[in-house]
């Protein structure tokens, strides 16, 4: 298999970074180079990474131009460069040994243009899956297709590796030179939050596949979460800052307007809300200030390009 270019995006995490690396050159599969995007870290990252792993291909930005403009800008360089196989990952997760090598089985098994994702847990010991499976997209209909109970079933047994979704996260994503030429970049306006969303409901528009590999895993800090009641059902709404909620309302607003259908963008719309309403009840925080910052953001969304 060609040499794999390893993408990774950082700011002011130069400890976990450390970490991260350290995984990664534990890695069971070795064929791959390594490039950081720094989004002008204020903390001796640099310094502290050249010092440690002088081979890495290390560029400093001197503007902060988010996750999304790190990911797009990092992967046009590889591109262009002409590697012919990608791996995007966070500056804080963690790998276990045989992740890659099992995204590259899982690559090799699948054989054609595909965009495939590892599983992310939240520790070791943690069941929980930060990007659940979702069910494969199907862009003339703009919906996801809905598990039934054999398909439930199935997946919680276990039995299989390789599952078609709609999405997997930026964290773990591998894809070729092919399906890039044909799906292009993420969005480097998104700047953070459902740039990976977006990209692969783009690739699924093109044609191309994305499925997740649940036998490469990757382990990252748990998110902030906090199940809520509505209409008697309990979902599960991501808390956090208002910097972030912000591109989170407006990028969903992108990607449910293009890549859904009217009555699933209402409903988007409607969870939302709850996210809005949810965080600004959350300690620590001035709940007018968030709720109009998330209101803000939602008319933004609509108009947003």
């Amino acid at each position: 298999m060609d040499v794999i270019a390893v993408c990774i995006v950082t700011h002011n995490r130069k400890n976990d970074l450390l970490i991260g690396l350290n995984s990664l050159y534990k890695q069971s599969y070795r064929n791959f180079d390594v490039f950081i995007w720094d989004n002008c870290s204020r903390d001796d990252t640099e310094a502290t990474i050249k010092t440690a792993f002088p081979s890495i291909d290390y560029i400093y930005s001197s503007k902060n131009i988010g996750g999304s403009g790190g990911y797009a800008s990092l992967l046009k360089l590889c591109f262009e460069k002409k590697y012919s196989l990608f791996w995007c990952l966070d500056d804080d997760a963690v790998l276990e040994e045989n992740c890659l090598s099992e995204l590259t089985n899982a690559y090799t098994e699948l054989n054609k243009n595909c965009i495939i994702g590892a599983k992310i847990i939240s520790d070791t010991n943690s069941k929980f899956d930060f990007w659940p499976l979702q069910g494969a997209y199907n862009s003339n209909t703009k919906r996801i297709h809905q598990f039934n109970a054999e398909e439930i079933n199935q997946i919680n047994s276990g039995k299989r590796n390789i599952y078609p979704t709609a999405s997997v996260a930026l964290l773990g994503l591998f894809t070729n030179y092919e399906t890039l030429s044909l799906v292009g970049f993420p969005k480097e306006n998104f700047f953070i939050s459902s740039d990976d969303v977006e990209f692969c409901l783009r690739a699924w528009k093109k044609g191309i596949p994305v499925y997740k590999i649940f036998n490469a895993v990757i382990i990252h800090p748990p998110l902030h979460i906090k199940r809520v009641a509505v209409f008697h059902k309990k979902i599960d709404i991501i808390l956090m800052s208002d910097f972030k909620l912000y591109y989170f309302i407006r990028n969903n607003i992108y990607v449910g307007k293009k890549y859904f259908t009217t009555r699933d963008f209402l409903k988007l719309i409607g969870m939302l809300l709850i996210t809005i309403w949810t965080n600004s009840l959350n300690k620590n925080k001035k709940p007018l200030h968030t709720i109009c910052r998330g209101f803000k953001s939602l008319l933004i969304g609509v108009n947003f390009k």
